[in-house]
């Protein structure tokens, strides 16, 4: 969720060539600055919803970048807490704790993802929930490593990694691998019992 489609394709390529075959659905806003979290959060339920009437029993997971990542918690807690269909959130280099360069961005950005945001406020009791998974960057300028991982959050469900969108997004596959771990069902890790057949 968030940015522009192209965007995601280094991703999406790499989760395919990994073996990761479950639909997988792109949802972008366009111009981020001229709508609310809450907004972009409704235009995902929306898509879900339709989902749904296809596949009604599926589970989603969903990966946002940015707002997109914000967006999609927000879904979560706000929209659709407790909802059935709602699996893994997995946000990437977003600002949690806001960012002091939102005025340059003005607009709703400025308001839901500033340093003093309502929204963000509002969102914090849901971030350490055990579906919740975050991707931070500790050379970005736009969204600080300590803005996009909350405080208190399981090392495993965490990945540090460089710039908020070249690296940290689009082109690694230090990421993807990551989401695509996460994202993952867990690997069977008992052991086949063994015979004692000598």
């Amino acid at each position: 969720m968030g940015g522009h489609v192209v965007e995601f394709d280094p991703m999406i390529n790499y989760l395919r060539e990994a073996g990761f075959n479950r639909s997988i659905y792109v949802i972008t806003f366009g111009d981020n600055g001229s709508t609310s979290v809450e907004d972009d959060a409704k235009v995902i339920q929306e898509v879900v919803e339709d989902i749904l009437i296809a596949r009604p029993s599926v589970t989603l997971d969903f990966v946002g970048h940015s707002k997109g990542g914000v967006a999609c918690h927000y879904l979560a807690d706000k929209l659709a807490p407790d909802k059935p269909y709602m699996g893994k959130v997995i946000s990437v280099s977003s600002p949690y704790l806001g960012s002091i360069l939102t005025p340059i961005i003005g607009g709703k950005v400025d308001e839901d993802l500033g340093v003093e945001s309502q929204v963000l406020k509002d969102l914090k009791e849901g971030h350490l929930k055990d579906n919740y998974y975050y991707i931070g960057n500790t050379l970005d300028h736009i969204v600080t490593d300590l803005s996009a991982i909350p405080e208190g959050v399981p090392a495993g469900r965490i990945l540090r990694t460089r710039d908020h969108k070249g690296h940290a997004f689009i082109t690694s596959q230090e990421v993807a691998t990551q989401v695509f771990e996460w994202l993952s069902p867990p690997k069977n890790t008992e052991e086949a019992p063994t015979s004692d057949n000598n």
